[in-house]
């Protein structure tokens, strides 16, 4: 089983590391996430054969928990990366209260008789900026922002190294 495992833990970790591109590629990403799944399968077949094998060896059963905390945490990930968006009326909605901001704060200004550029402009791209964030957050890998995927590579290298 070792030998096996290893390689499907290393395949594993190629494709996870390589996740920021998959997002990228919506093509490839569904065959990524069907292979990370059938690894996962091949891997809990593993694993209940081993605990089949042997009940009472501790590093067994630290192997099958660690397999199930990996499991879950990719489900969670997954479920989270597609399913939980920020709704379209939300999005909406912070636009329109922001263009009725920004309308307000220059009609104050025509009122007051005050031309300022520079506070309108801050104001502006201040309002732009937090709108951008959260959009950006909403879509992972797909923005601007990027989880770090260094601590993945790292264990790919390891991997390779074994």
């Amino acid at each position: 089983h070792r030998t096996e495992i290893r390689q499907l833990l290393s395949e594993y970790v190629d494709i996870r590391a390589r996740l920021i591109y998959f997002t990228q590629h919506p093509g490839e990403l569904k065959i990524a996430i069907s292979r990370t799944d059938e690894i996962q399968d091949a891997l809990w077949s593993h694993a209940t054969a081993i605990a089949s094998a042997d009940r009472s060896s501790e590093i067994d059963a630290l192997f099958i928990s660690s397999l199930n905390e990996m499991i879950d945490l990719n489900t969670k990930r997954m479920v989270i990366a597609t399913q939980y968006h920020i709704p379209l009326l939300v999005l909406g909605v912070l636009i329109f209260v922001s263009t009725l901001t920004m309308a307000a704060v220059g009609f104050q200004f025509g009122l007051a008789g005050k031309r300022v550029v520079f506070a309108n402009l801050v104001l502006a791209l201040t309002f732009s900026a937090v709108l951008f964030l959260i959009r950006d957050l909403d879509n992972p890998g797909l923005g601007w922002l990027f989880v770090d995927q260094q601590p993945m590579i790292d264990l790919q290298e390891m991997l390779n190294v074994l």
